[in-house]
Formats: C-alpha cells, sequence, structure tokens
C-alpha cells in the first residue's frame, strides 16, 4: 500500500507527464459535433412565437432591417408666411423620414390660412415633390381664418430617405398661412 507522501509524488508525476515537461500549445477543435445544441433544422416551422419568447428580450437591432419599428419626424414653426399668386409652387416645410426597408410613409400637413385682403384660394399637398401633388387641398375664403389639411400616403419599395414635403400654391388673392406643421411617419406594414 502507498504511503501519502508516496502517493502525492505519484499524482505529482502522472500531472507532469499528461502536460508533456516543457511548453504547451494549444489547438483549436475542428469538425466538433455539439451534442444537445439547437439548430434552425431542429425548429419545426412555427415553433417560436410571441407567447414563447420571454419578455423585453429582443430589441430592435435584434431584428432584421425590415423588421423595424415604425419612426417619425416632424417640422413646425410658429413663423407667418405670406403667399402671393406667382405661378410657382412653394414649399413650405420639408421633413425626412429614413425608412429602414419597404412599407409606407404618412404625411399630413396643416396649418391656418388667412385671407386678410378679400377674396382668395390656394391649394396645399404633402408630396415627395416640390410642386402640387394630384392628393390636394383647396382653400377658397373671403376674408376668413381657415384651417387646412391634407394628409397623403407613399409606398416605400426600399430602405433609404425620403423627403416628405408640405408645398403650397396660390391661385388668387393673397393668403397668409399660420403655424404650418407636417408630420411624417414610416409604417413597416400593412393590415
Amino acid at each position: 500500500m502507498l504511503t501519502p507522501p508516496k502517493a502525492n509524488g505519484l499524482i505529482s508525476a502522472a500531472l507532469l507527464m499528461s502536460l508533456g515537461f516543457g511548453g504547451s500549445a494549444a489547438e483549436a477543435a475542428n469538425n466538433v459535433t455539439c451534442n444537445g445544441c439547437v439548430g434552425t433544422a431542429d425548429i419545426a416551422k412555427d415553433a417560436v412565437t410571441s407567447s414563447k419568447i420571454k419578455k423585453n428580450t429582443i430589441r430592435a437591432k435584434d431584428l432584421h432591417k425590415t423588421a423595424k419599428p415604425a419612426g417619425a419626424d416632424y417640422s413646425q414653426t410658429i413663423d407667418d408666411t405670406m403667399l402671393s399668386p406667382n405661378n410657382t409652387s412653394i414649399v413650405l416645410l420639408s421633413v425626412k423620414v429614413n425608412a429602414p426597408g419597404s412599407g409606407t410613409i404618412i404625411g399630413t400637413g396643416s396649418g391656418t390660412a388667412y385671407f386678410g385682403l378679400g377674396d382668395g384660394s390656394f391649394v396645399c399637398s404633402v408630396t415627395t415633390e416640390k410642386v402640387i401633388g394630384t392628393n390636394f387641398v383647396r382653400v377658397n375664403e373671403a376674408s376668413s381664418y381657415s384651417p387646412f389639411s391634407r394628409t397623403t400616403a407613399f409606398p416605400v419599395d426600399s430602405a433609404g430617405k425620403v423627403t416628405v414635403n408640405l408645398v403650397c400654391y396660390v391661385l388668387n388673392g393673397e393668403v397668409t398661412i399660420y403655424n404650418p406643421n407636417l408630420v411624417a411617419w414610416f409604417v413597416p406594414g400593412k393590415y
């Protein structure tokens, strides 16, 4: 039977032999099979549902670029803008929305028009162009304040920045636009 000091010496020798008496080098394992790991092929279609995902564990950065949440931008001013008929479309406000992928951008422009010099009329639209679009609001008034608003949806085919404008054009008379504002937001899908 081995006595404890002899046993300790034998264990120490065995340890040194297993380490190889000199410098040792680590090597990366190749062709390792992971027993117990779960891969894509192991998960049945529709097996992972929202009810099976722990709350607050998935963030926007974890999602594919086309699955990013909605985003928005806005522009507004308290300055008055006097518009006169001059056969030119005027961009009152612009916003840029960074669409992360395909979806829809919805823009809403509004303000209050005042026709101080009598009868007048003008049109405004929310558009991605710098001229009046086909979807516009027309305001005809005689010496009064008239609120106006227009909402337009723009389909987006791919990721990128989209500029949305509130554009107005005076048909006749002079009009002052008070408190114009423009809001545009990206919606990733349709319902």
